[in-house]
């Protein structure tokens, strides 16, 4: 499984860091949050540990960035919450990825709750319907 190129959305390329500076200093942003060679080392061998698929596929990607020396990475879904598993005592160097995993579960949860929701779409079906925006059948 090869390293995605990053923005924390959805690019699929990779490619070298454009500031040489970046990779001398170790820094891999994973999800968009830096994440120093170190640091990268301690979540990756966690996530080898743990031996679940996804977790394996994430230390995979992440130890690929920091041997390929790319600039970031980007994870499935399935792959940050791997990662999240682990950070809840992580070094401070993980604290910034780990806001950022809790954060977009979060909003992955939220917004499937929301959408998943019958009261929910019960309601905004009323609402549109009242005003006009849906026709019924």
């Amino acid at each position: 499984m090869a390293a995605a190129l990053v923005s924390p959305r959805s690019f699929t390329m990779a490619r070298r860091s454009p500031q040489p500076s970046l990779i001398l200093g170790g820094i891999l942003h994973v999800y968009g949050a830096p994440v120093s060679s170190d640091d990268a080392g301690w979540i990756v061998a966690r996530l080898y540990a743990d031996a679940h698929a996804d977790a394996v596929a994430a230390a995979h990607i992440i130890e690929t960035g920091i041997d390929g020396e790319l600039y970031a990475v980007a994870l499935t879904p399935a792959h940050r919450d791997a990662i999240l598993r682990h950070l809840e005592d992580c070094p401070e160097g993980l604290a910034e990825l780990h806001g950022t995993l809790l954060r977009d579960n979060h909003d992955r949860m939220t917004s499937r709750h929301h959408h998943s929701d019958p009261a929910t779409m019960i309601a905004t079906t009323t609402s549109a319907r009242a005003s006009g925006d849906v026709t019924s059948a």
